[in-house]
């Protein structure tokens, strides 16, 4: 429920508002959705767990062309394995490993078999895939920016050619683009946006945090908080490894920090149902009547 009113509010409108290209991709996210729900990846035969997980990445891979479905999908699929019933800490840690590896061998090998069916076709493409993916990571940016960032920039003292040869500045810049960017997020509002992308993010790295020390709220064990903040750090290595893309692409590829939002909210609805919980079990014990 968390997921799908959080999904509906910051992630369907807002963004379809703008562009069906992600449409494809986000299908088979809610397909997955849909089918975790109804058989929770803890209740299935690892064989049927890994046939789903290898569908869902072959699924993502074939429609995607590197604009944030496959680290929405690793998100969703760490997500989806934390919530699903996994009752034992070394279960837990099976179902992420089996699932993650299954995912990225599958999408490795889908891309590859997309580019040998293109070369059969078109001919060689892999100068030309190889070129645009480095132009991802790295490279020119800065004569792509458009003249009002570069005034931008400019106007705060930073020398908009910089960006090109520091890694740092790059990375910083994109993911200053995200947070500036989320006012898609924000109902048009860049303070509302800012503080959908931040706090939530924020939350959970103290969530981290504090499970590592052993700080822990009641209903989850440590190793699932853990577990949930890694899929909310998942869209950040994104950004920092396609730190171009993220810059001239920030309008859209803000999206993904609506699943952060998701995760913080699931969070937040189990600490206080185990709170919950913990309070009835204190007056049961103090009030043998209530056995009966």
């Amino acid at each position: 429920m968390i997921i799908s009113l959080v999904l509906s509010a910051f992630y369907a409108m807002p963004i379809f508002d703008r562009s069906f290209s992600f449409a494809p991709t986000d299908l088979v996210l809610l397909i997955f959705l849909i089918i975790c729900y109804f058989r929770p990846t803890g209740g299935q035969s690892d064989n049927g767990f890994l046939l789903l997980v290898s569908i869902y990445a072959a699924m993502i891979a074939i429609l995607e062309f590197l604009t944030g479905g496959i680290p929405m999908g690793i998100s969703t699929l760490i997500t989806m394995i934390v919530l699903g019933n996994t009752r034992q800490k070394e279960h837990l840690q099976k179902l992420i490993t089996d699932g993650l590896t299954v995912f990225i061998a599958t999408t490795v090998f889908c891309f590859m078999f997309k580019l040998i069916a293109v070369h059969l076709v078109w001919g060689s493409v892999l100068d030309d895939f190889r070129s645009a993916l480095l132009h991802r990571i790295n490279g020119d940016v800065y004569n792509l920016l458009s003249e009002s960032a570069k005034t931008a920039l400019e106007q705060h003292g930073l020398n908009p050619s910089i960006i090109t040869s520091n890694i740092f500045m790059r990375i910083g810049l994109g993911i200053g683009m995200i947070v500036y960017s989320s006012f898609t997020l924000g109902l048009g509002s860049h303070i509302l946006g800012a503080l959908l992308t931040t706090l939530p993010t924020l939350s959970l790295f103290f969530i981290i945090h504090r499970s590592i020390k052993g700080q822990k709220p009641a209903r989850l064990r440590h190793y699932e908080l853990f577990t949930l903040g890694l899929a909310a750090c998942v869209p950040f290595g994104w950004y920092i490894t396609f730190s171009n893309h993220t810059i001239l692409h920030s309008y859209f590829m803000t999206r993904l920090l609506t699943w952060n939002i998701a995760l913080l909210g699931i969070i937040i609805v189990f600490t206080v149902k185990a709170a919950s919980n913990h309070g009835l079990r204190n007056t049961d014990s103090k009030d043998p009547r209530t056995e009966y």
